[in-house]
């Protein structure tokens, strides 16, 4: 009964925003918008111009605001089985800040 009970929920919670973040707030529809508005570049774009290695394997992308700059946090593994992070410049590919997790 109680799996009964929660499949019956569960659109209605996601229906209402009570599972899921509001979709003005979720990062790939942020980043989408910003890139429609040629405020950002594609995170293919970025991509391409970091060039972090033909054997390196991208873990996380997540898109954010800080200080009113749209930065691209990207979590990468290397060949050799190191995972850095990258803070990059959405709208210019700069990296800003990178670090070995």
């Amino acid at each position: 009964m109680r799996k009964l009970t929660t499949l019956l929920l569960l659109p209605m919670l996601v229906a209402t925003g009570h599972l899921t973040a509001d979709s003005k707030d979720d990062d790939h529809d942020r980043a989408y918008r910003a890139h429609q508005e040629e405020k950002i570049l594609s995170l293919g774009e970025i991509l391409d111009m970091l060039d972090l290695g033909p054997d390196a394997r991208v873990l996380e992308v997540e898109h954010e605001i800080e200080h009113g700059r749209d930065i691209y946090e990207i979590e990468y593994l290397t060949k050799d089985g190191d995972i850095y992070e990258l803070e990059v410049d959405a709208a210019t590919g700069q990296i800003l800040k990178r670090e070995r997790e």
